[in-house]
C-alpha cells in the first residue's frame, strides 16, 4: 500500500487531471478507507503509519487545491458523511502532529540552552 500512496500523493500535487481522474474513478472512497486507518493488514511500525498519513493528508491537500465544481463538493461531502467522522480523525491528527512538534521545538530550546551555558568567553 505504501508505495501506492506515495505514487498518487506525488501524481495528485503535481497535475490537477489526476485529481480529476483519481475523483471519477471513484478513488476517494479507498483514500478515505486509508485515512480512517481501515484495511490495515496487521500491526504496522509507527514509521510507516506516520508515512502513509502524511501521503494521504498530502493527496488530499493536493485535490483541494486543485479541484473545482461537483468534483470538489464531492470531495467535501466525505468530511461531513458519518457524523463527521472525517472531521474527528483530521483534529486527531492534527492534535498528534502539534504535540510532536511542540516536543521537538522545546528539546531544541533546551539544547540550545546546553550549548549556551557550555559557552565560556574566557577560555581559549
Amino acid at each position: 500500500r505504501k508505495p501506492a500512496l506515495k505514487v498518487l500523493d506525488y501524481a495528485c500535487s503535481r497535475c490537477p487531471q489526476n485529481c480529476e481522474r483519481f475523483v471519477d474513478i471513484l478513488g476517494i472512497k479507498t483514500l478515505f478507507a486509508a485515512f480512517m486507518g481501515k484495511g490495515v493488514a496487521g500491526k504496522k511500525k509507527n514509521a510507516d503509519v506516520d508515512e502513509d498519513e502524511e501521503h494521504i493528508i498530502s493527496t488530499i491537500a493536493s485535490m483541494f487545491a486543485h479541484l473545482k465544481g461537483a468534483r470538489l463538493q464531492r470531495l467535501l461531502g466525505k468530511f461531513t458523511e458519518n457524523d463527521f467522522e472525517k472531521i474527528d480523525r483530521l483534529v486527531e491528527l492534527h492534535r498528534k502532529y502539534s504535540d510532536r512538534v511542540a516536543a521537538c521545538e522545546k528539546r531544541i530550546r533546551q539544547q540550545q540552552l546546553d550549548d549556551d551555558d557550555d559557552f565560556d568567553p574566557y577560555v581559549e
